[in-house]
């Protein structure tokens, strides 16, 4: 019986600073550092972006499909830049939630 009440009353984790920037630079196509902080519809959102606008940019089905794939991938990237300049307000924020 004791064991089974540890086991319901389990403790919220903090985020580190540390981890999330490990996870913004090893796994950004992947927008894990996103999803490390619960933000799972920008997470999906961010990778989203960046896949589909290298997809558009390595098929070249068009002129404009190109242009619309680097435009995707540019606003991807300066969005992961912002991310990584923010990230220890990110942080604090999950760790106050």
């Amino acid at each position: 019986m004791r064991y089974a009440q540890h086991m319901t009353t389990a403790t919220p984790t903090r985020k580190d600073v540390a981890s999330a920037y490990l996870f913004g630079t090893l796994l950004a196509p992947a927008a894990a550092h996103r999803i490390y902080l619960g933000h799972w519809g920008t997470a999906l959102l961010l990778a989203a972006l960046w896949w589909a606008g290298w997809i558009a940019v390595a098929t070249r089905t068009s002129g404009m499909a190109v242009i619309l794939g680097a435009i995707a991938v540019t606003g991807a990237f300066v969005w992961w830049v912002v991310d990584l300049c923010l990230m220890p307000s990110y942080v604090h924020a999950a760790n106050a939630s």
